[in-house]
């Protein structure tokens, strides 16, 4: 089982992350996405959700309120974050090989 830090789809992982963790042999993924997950729900990205509150009533309906989200997901073609990523260190590199 691997967790993404920070966890969010497209801002803090992107679908090339998703593929290093299949590849690395992880079985399943969790991301910070709220919803649940389903049958069809990608196992590299299960969405988690905990509803803040001691009061049964009020957790009832966060249960209820998170059963209808659909958790987002980070996608093929939503590799803009993963490129800014690469660009980053890319220039970090760069600065410390010219010394600056």
């Amino acid at each position: 089982m691997f967790a993404y830090p920070n966890g969010r789809p497209d801002v803090d992982y992107g679908f090339a992350h998703v593929q290093m963790a299949r590849e690395a042999g992880f079985s399943a993924a969790l991301s910070t996405a709220w919803g649940t997950a389903t049958r069809s729900t990608d196992r590299m990205q299960l969405p988690r959700f905990t509803p803040w509150t001691r009061k049964p009533f009020k957790f009832d309906v966060l249960i209820l309120k998170n059963l209808r989200r659909e958790p987002r997901q980070a996608t093929a073609t939503s590799s803009t974050m993963a490129a800014r990523h690469v660009q980053s260190v890319a220039t970090q590199a760069e600065g410390r090989e010219s010394g600056a």
